[in-house]
């Protein structure tokens, strides 16, 4: 599975493209269709000078899947969240999905 990263807006300094080409998570499992996968994509990102984020969410959503919101347990505190993704049953393809 692929996750296509596309910012909208300027609130984001930089948004760098997450990969996961080899078929496992952030916690290196392998992505199944028996879920969650956990996608920490914030990871990588640039949340420009305040370091903060404001919101997360959604956009384009996944074609052979289904793509959550996880807060990590602080509604309160967006920079922690991360997305649950859990895959089709005999979902095959490259798979890609944007958030915000």
């Amino acid at each position: 599975s692929q996750l296509l990263i596309a910012p909208s807006g300027t609130d984001f300094a930089s948004a760098i493209d997450d990969s996961f080409p080899d078929g496992v998570d952030s916690l290196g499992n392998t992505i199944v269709s028996t879920g969650p996968n956990r996608l920490d994509v914030l990871g990588n990102d640039n949340f420009g000078p305040t370091g903060t984020l404001t919101e997360f969410g959604l956009g384009v959503a996944p074609e052979f899947g289904t793509a959550v919101i996880n807060n990590n347990g602080t509604p309160g505190n967006v920079n922690d969240d991360y997305i649950d993704y859990f895959a089709d049953a005999n979902a095959v393809g490259f798979e890609q999905f944007t958030y915000i």
